[in-house]
């Protein structure tokens, strides 16, 4: 239990279990020592703002100082340009030193770190266009990550990381060329400057505080750079290996999600699970088709070089093995397992049928709405039985898309539908009622 409101529940109950004789002094003071080292620290809302207000100072101090610089720039001397170039990185540099050498607060930090990556990268553009050495954005990008990345450890920066995972996406949006495709080394390139350089970083502040508000805010910025990310990171590869990795990311995140909210990270603090279960309800849908299946080129086909295989492969099978070791820690939780088993379902048709695959998916959908409903009256769970409805509703929906039903036909249908949703949920609501007043009356 690493929720800081149930912690402190608790701790408000050991006086009264104390006084009633249920725990003894010792047990109660054990208690207390206990969940007060595990306790995730408060957080200071005054020092939010004050380290949100030094972000947004440092950014835009290193955006007048550029735009200051850049008046008249074209009059003057080429000599003097490339001096001056460095001068707004040494002033960050020089703020940098004073910032790690006083030991200052995370406000200061974060915001020399910021304005030392904004510094370095109009001294890059100074030079670049003073001495027109040309090149392309994502050439300035590839150049500008490998001279600021250290800055996230060295001053251990959130904000920096945050520029880095955006500029590296943008990068990686950017390295197609002008006939549509990329050099093999880029997609090498991009798996190395995230997974080589931030990532042990992202470790060790997720050991340190796996709960915490800086942690929350690195886990939505991994989100949504996985998510973007995922658009073009199997483009050119063979329809076996898009679905494959589709299949398996979602799933990676609805797990990881799963295991941070076991350990009491709150829904603010944790989008990997809805990004997961959203994510696995999509595919799911989209798989259902069958012209999702339509299209199955082998894994030996000519338009597949032996490169992409093997670099689409690895990809693949380091996702396929955090899948299992995150499924192993969560195989127990039954409402957790159904959704996880998504790439599982896989082996049929991309293996053995390929046009099994959407009776495959339509039965998975079946079957998980069923599942939850089910699991929702045994547990007295509205959110679980309103899921399996969505679910069972969505597979009516899709089907209702693929067929020729006319359309007064589909509007009674759907009628049908929202009038199910509402009376599912009034019973429900009834008998937990009635539950919930037996167990009082019982002393349960």
């Amino acid at each position: 239990m690493n929720d800081r409101k149930k912690i402190e529940w608790l701790l408000g109950e050991l006086p009264a279990l104390k006084d009633k004789g249920i725990l003894n002094g010792e047990s109660a003071d054990a208690l207390h020592k206990y969940y007060q080292t595990i306790m995730p620290p408060k957080v200071n809302f005054q020092q939010l703002v004050i380290l949100f207000f030094g972000i947004l100072s440092a950014a835009l101090i290193g955006t007048g100082i550029i735009l200051i610089i850049a008046c008249n720039w074209d009059d003057i001397p080429r000599q003097i340009r490339a001096g001056m170039a460095f001068i707004p990185l040494l002033i960050a540099a020089g703020f940098g030193g004073y910032t790690l050498r006083n030991s200052k607060g995370a406000a200061w930090q974060e915001s020399a770190a910021i304005l030392i990556a904004l510094a370095s990268a109009a001294a890059i553009a100074l030079i670049s266009q003073t001495y027109q050495l040309g090149g392309t954005l994502k050439d300035f990008l590839f150049a500008w990550m490998l001279l600021f990345f250290l800055l996230i450890y060295i001053f251990n920066s959130a904000g920096t990381f945050l520029i880095y995972a955006f500029a590296l996406t943008v990068w990686n949006f950017n390295r197609w060329d002008m006939f549509g495709s990329r050099a093999p080394y880029s997609d090498i390139y991009f798996f190395a400057l995230f997974i080589a350089l931030p990532l042990w970083w992202l470790i060790v502040n997720f050991r340190k505080a796996p709960y915490g508000l800086k942690s929350s805010l690195l886990c939505w910025i991994i989100t949504i750079f996985v998510l973007l990310n995922s658009i073009n990171a199997m483009s050119g590869y063979n329809d076996f290996q898009i679905k494959s990795y589709w299949a398996l990311i979602v799933a990676v995140l609805f797990l990881a999600g799963a295991l941070r909210r076991s350990g009491g990270a709150g829904f603010w603090g944790n989008p990997l699970l809805p990004a997961g279960a959203i994510g696995i309800t999509i595919y799911s849908a989209v798989a259902s088709f069958t012209s999702f299946w339509d299209h199955h080129p082998s894994y030996y086909s000519p338009e597949n070089t032996m490169y992409k295989g093997y670099y689409g492969w690895t990809i693949i099978g380091i996702l396929a093995a955090a899948w299992l070791l995150l499924l192993l820690k969560r195989w127990r939780n039954e409402a957790e397992l159904i959704p996880a088993l998504l790439p599982a379902l896989l082996v049929i048709p991309m293996i053995a049928i390929p046009m099994a695959g959407a009776y495959v998916f339509n039965l998975y959908l079946l079957l998980a709405g069923i599942f939850f409903m089910r699991c929702g009256f045994k547990k007295f769970e509205l959110f679980k039985i309103n899921a399996g409805m969505f679910l069972l509703s969505l597979l009516l929906f899709l089907r209702f898309i693929d067929s020729d039903l006319d359309i007064l036909l589909r509007g009674c249908l759907f009628i049908l539908l929202g009038i199910m949703f509402l009376v599912v949920n009034i019973i429900a609501a009834k008998r937990f009622r009635k539950a919930e007043k037996a167990q009082k009356e019982a002393g349960i």
